[in-house]
């Protein structure tokens, strides 16, 4: 038997090599992050992934978003508190418009411009340590005096309204937005777009929906589709988080990357739908006057989980027991377009959606 060693051998022994130390290294640092109580429990499964408590599911209801009308509107991003989840104490969050999470979904109609007058009243922000000051724009000032800048995701906007990343806003500051709204009835969303923090900032609170209505999407009930309207009409906002052990909303994953330091997606282990870990919803069984099968149910919704994971995604399926339910798929980021029928999908992050249910079998 010859003593040499091939060059694919070598290579192969130096990554099995490098992967145990690698390995061992990673669990050393997990421990001394639990020894330390930086963010609470490691699963012994999972010793590279910080964990969030766990929580029993569909305990809580699905907060509905509240909704903004008129062509002149006025919003204000704030420090608040909120609670995620009935066993978890209310935890520093951003919002906007009042709320304590999130913002309240804005409601405009196609061919009427918007004015809408914003002003950053953030005092403390809930992940101040995780600015990472290495980042291009971003400077120990920030942690403080919070930079902002309002976009509408998804609008064609004048240059000067657009909300770019560096079009800042920082506390006591503020700046007047004109949309045309040039666009058929869709589905958009508004957030922060701060240089260098737009993660932490939405991650925190910073976004909210705004749907353009037209002559065919009324948002009432006598509308020419047909479609769902009023409590059948159902914004969501979905994003993964993690949280600590005293139910703080935390952006790290791994112990590997230190605080304050970018960390590349943070997927999260616990569903939150707007504002609220794994909520429940209690839905009527029949509807009269309208063209869809009951119970009918419209949803428009976005992904957000604030990070910039380009692999992640939500997978959906449309289940009650033991019987599937089709949805109908009939929006799309530019417009109400092609509609498909459609029992489970796959959504990535800061994707828009609208759908309706039906439990009709097809």
């Amino acid at each position: 038997m010859s003593g040499r060693i091939t060059r694919r051998g070598f290579n192969r022994g130096v990554v099995w090599t490098a992967g145990v130390l690698g390995a061992g290294a990673a669990g050393a640092v997990a421990a001394r992050a639990q020894g330390s109580g930086d963010l609470g429990g490691i699963d012994p499964s999972q010793p590279l992934l910080f964990a969030s408590p766990t929580l029993e599911p569909f305990v809580d209801p699905l907060p509905r978003l509240p909704v903004l009308t008129g062509t002149e509107l006025e919003l204000r991003a704030a420090s608040t508190t909120h609670r995620f989840h009935r066993d978890l104490p209310p935890s520093p969050a951003l919002a906007y418009g009042g709320m304590d999470y999130l913002g309240p979904t804005v409601e405009a109609h196609s061919g009427e411009p918007l004015t809408v007058a914003y002003r950053n009243e953030i005092g403390a922000h809930p992940l101040a340590a995780d600015f990472d000051t290495t980042l291009h724009g971003v400077t120990e000032e920030d942690r403080t005096a919070v930079p902002t800048s309002m976009h509408l995701h998804g609008a064609v906007t004048p240059p000067e309204h657009d909300g770019h990343p560096a079009f800042l806003q920082r506390p006591g500051q503020g700046h007047v937005h004109h949309y045309p709204n040039e666009h058929e009835a869709t589905q958009l969303w508004y957030h922060d777009h701060a240089m260098g923090i737009t993660r932490l900032n939405v991650y925190a609170g910073l976004a909210g929906m705004f749907l353009l209505r037209d002559e065919y999407d009324t948002g009432t009930t006598d509308n020419a589709w047909g479609l769902p309207t009023g409590e059948f009409e159902l914004p969501l906002v979905l994003q993964e988080k993690r949280f600590t052990a005293d139910g703080r909303q935390s952006i790290r994953a791994t112990p590997l990357v230190p605080q304050g330091r970018w960390d590349g997606g943070t997927p999260g282990d616990v569903g939150v739908v707007n504002g609220a870990i794994w909520p429940e919803l209690e839905v009527a069984r029949g509807c009269t006057g309208c063209g869809w099968s009951t119970p009918p149910r419209s949803v428009c919704g976005i992904c957000s989980s604030a990070t910039a994971c380009a692999s992640g995604c939500w997978a959906w399926r449309a289940e009650c027991s033991r019987r599937r339910f089709p949805r109908r798929a009939c929006g799309s980021p530019r417009g109400s377009g092609s509609i498909c029928w459609s029992t489970s999908g796959r959504s990535s992050r800061a994707r828009r959606w609208s759908c309706a249910t039906t439990n009709r079998r097809r």
